[in-house]
């Protein structure tokens, strides 16, 4: 019996030792003098007015406050995009002010049919960093370093390929529509810009 009831005395001792459990303390909490009781939602003052519901921003309530507004700020940015690309006649190959040059008459004969030709060259990136300056017997062709591709070509290699470009649609054409050429390369001493000078003359 001694030995049962050393048994029974270590359990004891055991179990008031033991760490109380998460529901025990909550019990305790709650009926602690001057507590009051708090759920998930509602929380009371201290003369018992149950004051309002805390609410975060929820998904729900973010799409409520926002979502109209980045709605219609999406739309209205689509729909410029799509009115430019409209104008600009992506959606309608072969027109719009880009294919222009491609609709030039160049059966009529004439220095500017040669400059037409010109102007249709290949050039880097689109930039067709040329200008002309046209009388009846001679064509100047003129770099425009504003239309260079910067830091992609920093010492204008690109830029001259494609005037190289230009000076040569702008001869086979001239040779097609019956002038001879005399082409002079960099003909002004000092300007780098002006690239050649192309007199015309009646010819085979």
């Amino acid at each position: 019996m001694g030995g049962l009831d050393l048994g029974l005395d270590a359990e004891r001792r055991v179990a008031s030792t033991a760490p109380p459990n998460q529901d025990s303390l909550k019990e305790d909490l709650m009926h602690a003098p001057g507590s009051q009781q708090i759920d998930r939602t509602t929380f009371a003052a201290p003369d018992g007015t149950p004051a309002a519901p805390a609410r975060g921003l929820t998904r729900r309530v973010f799409l409520k406050r926002f979502g109209v507004g980045a709605g219609a700020v999406v739309i209205v940015a689509s729909g410029g995009i799509t009115w430019r690309a409209l104008d600009q006649g992506v959606f309608a190959p072969g027109t719009g002010p880009a294919y222009e040059p491609w609709h030039l008459d160049l059966s009529s004969g004439g220095p500017m049919s040669l400059v037409g030709a010109a102007i249709l060259a290949a050039n880097a990136h689109d930039s067709q960093p040329w200008a002309f300056r046209v009388t009846p017997d001679q064509i100047d062709l003129f770099a425009a370093p504003e239309r260079s591709i910067g830091a992609m070509d920093p010492l204008d290699r690109e830029m001259y390929l494609s005037l190289g470009c230009a000076l040569e649609n702008l001869v086979l054409a001239a040779k097609a529509h019956g002038y001879r050429t005399a082409i002079r390369l960099m003909p002004t001493a000092g300007d780098p810009t002006h690239v050649a000078s192309v007199a015309l003359a009646p010819g085979p």
